[in-house]
């Protein structure tokens, strides 16, 4: 996947720390680069969708968290 790939995946918010990443359903792992740690440590260990562009090989800076 190239990098600035927009995407839109579905799991388990996970916070470690001031870091979060997010379990996708199905398998894998994205990091995430969230600007808004307040909104998404409220939704830390919930099921969510993220939407955003991939920055790295693994990583994933959000546009949107939404909370299913």
């Amino acid at each position: 996947m190239p990098r600035g790939t927009a995407h839109c995946v579905t799991g388990l918010l996970v916070a470690d720390g001031h870091a979060f990443a997010l379990d996708v359903d199905g398998g894998g792992r994205w990091r995430l680069d969230v600007r808004d740690h307040r909104a998404a440590t409220r939704l830390a260990d919930r099921r969510v969708t993220v939407s955003g562009r991939r920055g790295g090989f693994d990583l994933l800076d959000v546009d949107t968290i939404t909370p299913l």
